[in-house]
């Protein structure tokens, strides 16, 4: 992971392409934190009086860590408040997946081989297969590491085989649907399709598409595209329904 900064008897540092809010992270040997640079608010963990030197210096360089966020994580929305934490990782059986021990007791197999063909960083695999199989727990669970320096967060992983496992996407869709308090007719405007069809991912005579499984969650995800796309019908407007979305 690349180190950004080190102090005395701690260091800050980001993670390879990292998501979520711009954020850094700061390491001590008996605590992590991560600290948004736009407000320095500790998103995750905590940090103990003996660090904060390293949020006076991180409030004098938000430039240089906007620059530092841009080069080696990307960017994007949100970053949960209670991060998943690894226990142990282990080589899966297809290239490029890695089996997750988390702490909770929970398993999943995550496929990482659409990051190694998208990221600059992590394309290197390519060349390097065998490395890819000797990634180790880093950072207390907080994220993962390799031997030639490349390392990646509990809770991207977390999120990656979130979206990869199988579910029922019927009953996931007539959930989101009533979540959202939305008719047939609005559910197919916002997701593109005729009212007719709707009928038929509710009842299980069609399948929901990858796509609309994955717009569903970029809704849920960010409300502002919601509202964006959200076309009510005139009873909802003159009876002031108030979808779920609408919690911001």
């Amino acid at each position: 992971m690349p180190t950004i900064k080190e102090f005395n008897g701690f260091r800050t540092y980001m993670y390879f392409a990292d998501h979520g809010r711009p954020h850094f992270h700061i390491v001590g040997p008996d605590f992590v934190a991560a600290v948004a640079i736009d407000d320095l608010s500790v998103l995750a963990g905590e940090v103990p009086g003996k660090a904060r030197e390293a949020l006076a210096w991180a409030g004098e360089s938000r430039a240089q860590l906007m620059d530092y966020w841009n080069e080696y994580s990307g960017q994007g929305e949100t970053m949960s408040q209670e991060s998943k934490r690894l226990k142990d990782v282990k080589p899966g059986d297809e290239r490029f997946t890695l089996v997750l021990e988390w702490r909770d007791g929970t398993a999943q197999t995550v496929d990482l081989s659409g990051l190694v063909a998208g990221s600059r960083h992590f394309h290197r695999f390519v060349d390097e297969p065998g490395t890819f199989r000797d990634a180790r727990v880093i950072n207390w669970g907080h994220g993962i590491e390799w031997p030639n320096g490349l390392d990646y967060s509990a809770e991207n992983l977390a999120q990656i085989a979130g979206e990869q496992e199988d579910g029922d996407d019927r009953e996931a869709f007539v959930a989101w649907q009533t979540v959202h308090r939305l008719t047939n007719e609005e559910a197919g405007a916002i997701l593109g399709y005729k009212k007719s069809q709707i009928k038929n991912f509710r009842s299980g005579e069609a399948n929901i598409p990858v796509s609309v499984m994955i717009a569903m969650r970029a809704f849920d995800a960010d409300p502002t595209m919601f509202f964006a796309h959200y076309r009510p019908c005139e009873r909802a407007l003159s009876k002031r329904k108030k979808p779920a979305a609408e919690s911001v």
